[in-house]
C-alpha cells in the first residue's frame, strides 16, 4: 500500500513540475461551441515549452472550463485581452482535463500595457 501511495505522490508531483507557462502573449483566437461542452479553446501568438505528454494538438495552446464563477472570471480576462490586444500570461495545469489532447489552463494574468 505504501508503494502505491508513493507512486501516486510521484506522479502528482511530476504533473505539477511539467505545467507550462506562456508569458506576455496575445490571444489570437478563442473558440467556444455547444458541441464542445463547457470550455473554451485558447490560441496565443506564442507556444508553451515542455508541454505535458497529453498535449498533442498543435493548433491550440490551452483549454479552460467555463463552469464555476472563477472559470467565468478567467474567460472574462481572456476575452478582454483578445478585444483590447493586451498581453496575458497563462500558466498551465500540467494535465489535459477538459479535452484529451490540449493542456488545461490553470491561471491567467492580464499584463500591464507595454
Amino acid at each position: 500500500m505504501r508503494k502505491i501511495l508513493l507512486l501516486v505522490s510521484l506522479i502528482s508531483v511530476q504533473n505539477v513540475c511539467i505545467a507550462t507557462e506562456v508569458l506576455r502573449a496575445k490571444v489570437t483566437k478563442l473558440d467556444l461551441a455547444r458541441d464542445y461542452g463547457s470550455y473554451v479553446f485558447i490560441k496565443l501568438d506564442a507556444t508553451q515549452a515542455n508541454k505535458p505528454t497529453c498535449h498533442q494538438n498543435g493548433g491550440w495552446n490551452y483549454t479552460s472550463p467555463i463552469v464555476t464563477e472563477m472559470d467565468k472570471a478567467m474567460f472574462s480576462i481572456l476575452l478582454a485581452a483578445y478585444m483590447s490586444g493586451k498581453s496575458i500570461s497563462i500558466y498551465g495545469s500540467g494535465v489535459c482535463s477538459q479535452f484529451p489532447y490540449i493542456e488545461t489552463a490553470g491561471r491567467v494574468r492580464l499584463e500591464e500595457t507595454e
